[in-house]
């Protein structure tokens, strides 16, 4: 990404999807494919986890799109980001 270039759907993409791995591995999880499929476990633990997981996930795609739309409407700055760094998705993913 080149410094002062708007965000992207792209850019928030990777920050989010970067995010949502984030988040499900402090839960014991490799990633956010792995705690959804426990969805329909016979565990009520991990199928709670899974069902609270994808909520969370839900909304914070939610409010993601929402920023997005923001920025491109010119409603809001875009984030400062950098470069294309791991420090500028994580920038990006504070955003979510």
């Amino acid at each position: 990404m080149i410094v002062g270039e708007v965000p992207t759907l792209d850019h928030f993409k990777l920050a989010f999807d970067a995010h949502l791995d984030a988040v499900a591995k402090q839960r014991q999880y490799d990633n956010r494919l792995t705690i959804v499929s426990y969805e329909g476990s016979t565990k009520p633990l991990w199928a709670a986890e899974a069902a609270a997981y994808i909520a969370w996930r839900d909304c914070a795609l939610d409010y993601m799109f929402d920023e997005l739309a923001a920025v491109e409407a010119g409603e809001i700055a875009p984030p400062a980001i950098e470069s294309s760094s791991a420090a500028s998705r994580d920038r990006l993913a504070e955003m979510i």
